[in-house]
């Protein structure tokens, strides 16, 4: 399992992504989680500018190791031309991230968001034909198809019960699942709970916070997050194992950002979260954790 950098760092602070490779290469990481969000979506380039990327991560020997994708409404709307809209947006991620050397695409807020007026039931059946009508796309593409849980209450998709249900019910592609550390702690799932997801863990994210506020994402080692319980229990239980038979990349993403919303200094929050990691878990310096 190896370090890498997750790009909404860069691309909060202004940085478009051709030009926040330099950085992350120059910081000696060879994998990238993309940000594909809002009005930083990298895949609604034209393909002339998507290939430039591509180039410039293999002239850097960097790959893509996922993308993340947040639908711009929901997977489980009942808008016949928003749930077009979002598998069309999940289409042109992977395509993207194929481009990028990667053949991960981790959809945020899968099982869709709490609704008025529609039962739970409702909302997660719709999200579910979607991520299946979307599994065909990826099983023919050779793309991964990886869920998170989520903090915020009005998600569905909250809990390891949550994600264990939503794996099982997608019967068109194989799915998994990323663990991004700082949601568990937000949610008050321990690194034991960690278990019923054994074969499906395929990637990490390593963010950090204060235990109550969600998505502060500050740097590692300044919130309150037991980074290497969840570690050693994601190892143990098998996760470079997974990523072989999956044929992808096994990294976890060093993921921080600022809840105001104001980065000035990209590569000094990435550095000092990258330097805290190597103090705090031996096993990125390459030593035993025993």
């Amino acid at each position: 399992m190896e370090l890498s950098v997750a790009s909404i760092v860069y691309q909060w602070a202004g940085m478009p992504l051709y030009r926040a490779i330099d950085h992350i290469a120059d910081l000696n990481f060879h994998y990238v989680d993309v940000l594909n969000y809002k009005r930083w979506q990298p895949a609604n380039e034209p393909v002339a500018n998507q290939l430039r990327v591509a180039k410039k991560m293999e002239q850097n020997d960097m790959a893509a190791a996922t993308i993340i994708v947040l639908p711009d409404y929901q997977l489980g709307t009942d808008k016949k031309d928003e749930q077009e809209h979002d598998l069309a947006q999940l289409k042109r991620a992977g395509r993207f991230v194929k481009r990028c050397g990667g053949n991960q695409i981790l959809i945020c807020k899968a099982m869709g968001l709490r609704q008025f007026g529609q039962t739970p039931e409702q909302v997660k059946a719709r999200a579910v034909d979607r991520l299946n009508e979307f599994g065909e796309f990826c099983q023919s593409e050779g793309l991964n198809m990886v869920f998170e849980i989520e903090p915020p209450y009005i998600d569905m998709l909250n809990s390891v019960k949550d994600m264990r249900w939503l794996i099982d019910q997608v019967t068109t592609t194989r799915a998994y699942a990323n663990v991004d550390i700082g949601h568990f702690t937000l949610l008050l799932e321990s690194a034991e709970d960690l278990a019923p997801l054994k074969d499906d863990i395929l990637h990490v994210h390593l963010s950090d916070n204060d235990g109550y506020s969600t998505e502060v994402d500050c740097l590692l080692g300044e919130g309150v997050v037991d980074f290497s319980s969840y570690l050693d229990k994601i190892l143990a239980l098998g996760i470079e194992e997974n990523c072989r038979k999956a044929n992808t990349a096994c990294t976890c993403a060093i993921e921080v950002a600022d809840g105001d919303g104001v980065i000035a200094h990209p590569d000094d929050m990435v550095l000092k979260s990258y330097n805290y990691m190597l103090k705090c878990y031996p096993y990125f310096r390459g030593e035993d954790n025993q």
